[in-house]
């Protein structure tokens, strides 16, 4: 296949994750603009909390990017679909099992946790209502991001934007009527939040799993994996633990950060919090034209084409760096506005300009 057809091919698959990214995104930027015009300590307070559970989010990376790599490669390998179910179904199984032992720990052990972050009195209430409810819910995360590996895989990049669109528009209705107390609901603050939040993915991980159910894992069953297939799972964490490693090695530098600006004080942390939405921004289509190309390239690697799948990362690879580049200099050029959804407070705003450049 030719370079031009490969790339076309890259901007179909592409564009639809690039879309689903930015929503995914939002999710969590809206939660903290929303809750830093309900109050500033809330916003750090949830900055906090995202920060943390992003690392338990990472070790189920682990898992769904290893699903992934070796799905794409037995499709390019023209292998049998049950062995692709098999392998989903097992990396479902595992990540379920290990997303619901992260949230029991986070349930049992939130206020040690807190402690470790070196959470302050300011923002103790707000980050232990926050966590208690979206980290007791952590394996729902867990079970979308299998979902969505495997709808990837098989190309169905724009089913995943869809429902990334439908739980984005629930979490910002949810989050308008339980934070502020619209249509006659009570107003609850970080727990609204934190309860939209919740109702949001469940309704997502639902959808996700009837579509991979009709889509991929059709006149499947449970008992096809007796014997259970343990050498997929031992090729899902031989590929995946590096991509996940690395994930670990970044989120962990920012949690150290983190804590570290918890003894600087207040406006440190919400600042933290607004510049870390800010700059999930600037690297998001890197991301998306990553994933994509991943997809791709397994599926080259499958066929057997290894040049064609040399020559097209690093193409996509320098596409993303331009982009990248030219969007850090909008956003550069547009801090104030963008600073003034987070905050009207002067003094957070040119603490935040200061960093940001």
């Amino acid at each position: 296949m030719k370079q031009n057809a490969l790339k076309k091919e890259l901007f179909q698959i592409t564009w639809p994750i690039f879309i689903e990214s930015v929503l995914f995104m939002l999710i969590g930027i809206i939660d903290v603009a929303m809750l830093s015009h309900y109050n500033n300590n809330a916003s750090g307070a949830i900055g906090i909390v995202n920060t943390l559970i992003n690392m338990f989010n990472i070790f189920f990376s682990i898992i769904t990017a290893g699903t992934s790599i070796i799905c794409v490669q037995y499709i390019g390998a023209e292998k049998e679909k049950l062995e692709n179910q098999k392998l989903i179904g097992a990396s479902l199984i595992f990540n379920t099992l290990i997303g619901i032992l992260f949230s029991v720990l986070i349930f049992l052990f939130h206020a040690p946790l807190l402690r470790f972050m070196n959470t302050g009195e300011e923002f103790w209430d707000y980050s232990q209502t926050y966590l208690i409810l979206v980290g007791s819910t952590l394996f729902l995360q867990a079970i979308m991001n299998t979902f969505t590996a495997a709808l990837r895989a098989y190309s169905y990049t724009k089913l995943c934007m869809y429902v990334t669109i439908i739980v984005n528009c629930l979490n910002i209705f949810g989050n308008f009527c339980l934070i502020y107390g619209n249509f006659g609901l009570p107003r609850l603050g970080v727990q609204g939040a934190a309860i939209s939040t919740v109702i949001s993915k469940i309704i997502g991980t639902v959808i996700l799993g009837i579509m991979c159910s009709k889509k991929i894992m059709d006149k499947f069953s449970l008992s096809d994996l007796k014997p259970f297939p343990f050498h997929h799972l031992k090729n899902v964490l031989r590929l995946g633990t590096p991509a996940g490693g690395e994930a670990i090695a970044y989120n962990g530098a920012k949690l150290v950060i983190t804590i570290i600006l918890t003894y600087i004080g207040t406006a440190a942390v919400n600042a933290n919090a607004y510049l870390n939405s800010i700059s999930s921004v600037i690297y998001i289509f890197a991301v998306a034209a990553g994933q994509g190309t991943a997809i791709i390239v397994g599926r080259l690697v499958g066929e057997r084409k290894q040049d064609e799948a040399y020559h097209l990362c690093f193409s996509s690879f320098f596409i993303s760096l331009v982009i990248t580049i030219v969007v850090s200099l909008l956003v550069l050029i547009l801090h104030y506005p963008i600073l003034r959804m987070f905050t009207n407070n002067p003094n957070l705003i040119v603490l935040c300009r200061n960093i940001l450049f």
